[in-house]
């Protein structure tokens, strides 16, 4: 739309002078339309620019964000968590048997339970055992490194490498989360009659009942002597009452006469 060279009234190109300041639009000597001054435009290319910085910082800021880590890392599910504790256990046996079958040598497992035999199909956390024979110490890697990753899906908390012929044992341990029922605490747990502090608390609650026992017995006496401390002072003045002489008591009839006595000798009779 044009607008007033003045101004800068919009205008809508017929008019001769400004409605707004007057200004004169046509030469009134030729007629001509005297130009317009057109607006000035937008320049695009710093809006373009600035588009292009918030880009960039946007991006910068989603690389560190947990947006950026699902775009450039996606999720991937761990193909262990979908193997089952006797699947596992049974990779570990046959992974040991190769290793040490390659090696000319056998290999024994035993499944233990806070030191009691168990089966390999027990689904708790299990320790075990392997009875083998290497030559090599360090052969014992390659055979154990790859099966560390399968401790946690076969919930083995302890394994133990015994090479019995020569007196070693390697012992390779593995942080197992439970499962189960939660663990009894203290309160609950039966405590053991052979273990020291056992002893001294039955001895302690022994000298305890004792000593209630005793309290017992001397209240009774205790109190009988405090009854007879007091029941002392009223003995002994009964006796005293008893051992003293009965006042004489004269009859009534000297009596009546001595009053009458008395009595004339008051009114002069």
């Amino acid at each position: 739309m044009p607008s007033c060279r003045s101004c800068r009234a919009p205008l809508h190109g017929t008019e001769d002078f400004c409605p707004a300041c007057g200004t004169p639009l046509r030469s009134r000597s030729s007629g001509r339309e005297i130009p317009l001054q057109q607006p000035p435009g937008i320049n695009p290319f710093p809006i373009i620019g600035i588009v292009i910085i918030l880009g960039i910082i946007g991006i910068m800021c989603l690389k560190d964000s947990w947006i950026g880590q699902v775009l450039t890392h996606p999720y991937k599910e761990d193909p262990m968590s979908k193997i089952s504790v006797l699947d596992a256990r049974t990779t570990i046996e046959n992974q040991i048997i190769n290793g040490v079958t390659a090696l000319g040598s056998k290999a024994t497992f035993k499944y233990t339970v806070d030191e009691k035999p168990a089966q390999k199909s027990t689904p708790g956390p299990v320790q075990l055992k392997v009875d083998t024979s290497i030559k090599d110490a360090n052969a014992r890697k390659p055979i154990i490194d790859p099966i560390k990753e399968y401790f946690g899906p076969a919930k083995i908390s302890t394994l133990i490498v015994n090479d019995a012929p020569r007196h070693r044992t390697w012992t390779y341990t593995a942080p197992i989360e439970p499962t189960g029922p939660a663990e009894p605490s203290d309160a609950d747990l039966i405590p053991d009659n052979d273990s020291p502090s056992a002893k001294a608390q039955a001895q302690q609650q022994a000298q305890q009942a004792a000593q209630q026992q005793a309290q017992q017995q001397q209240q009774p006496a205790a109190q009988q002597q405090y009854q007879q401390q007091q029941q002392a002072p009223q003995a002994a003045q009964r006796a005293q009452q008893q051992a003293a002489p009965p006042a004489e008591q004269q009859p009534p009839a000297t009596q009546e006469k001595d009053d009458r006595k008395r009595l004339e000798n008051e009114l002069g009779l």
